[in-house]
């Protein structure tokens, strides 16, 4: 949503939802226009929310690799992540199939 319509209020719903459900929120906390107006700093408190949510389940990685905030966000931490790390080798049965693949 937040991709095809960055004004959409609609977007906070579903963060919302899960917030309350968790006791985390207060309605004068849930996320809306005002405190997150812009589309990069919703996917920031997206990333944040995941972040809480899923704490134990390994997926923040594979969040910050989708939306292109690896690097940046590890270089924070003082870890430098290399261009090689962010993206799965191909296959050798797919090499092998096609030279043409580097």
């Amino acid at each position: 949503m937040n991709n095809i319509n960055p004004a959409d209020p609609d977007k906070f719903k579903g963060i919302n939802i899960v917030r309350a459900r968790a006791g985390l929120s207060l309605p004068t906390d849930e996320l809306n226009i005002i405190n997150t107006p812009t589309p990069d700093a919703f996917i920031d408190a997206l990333l944040a929310e995941r972040a809480r949510e899923l704490c134990g389940e390994g997926q923040r990685r594979w969040d910050l690799l989708r939306l292109g905030r690896l690097k940046a966000t590890m270089a924070k931490v003082s870890v430098t992540v290399d261009d090689s790390h962010l993206l799965f080798p191909i296959p050798q049965s797919e090499q092998d199939t096609n030279p043409n693949l580097k």
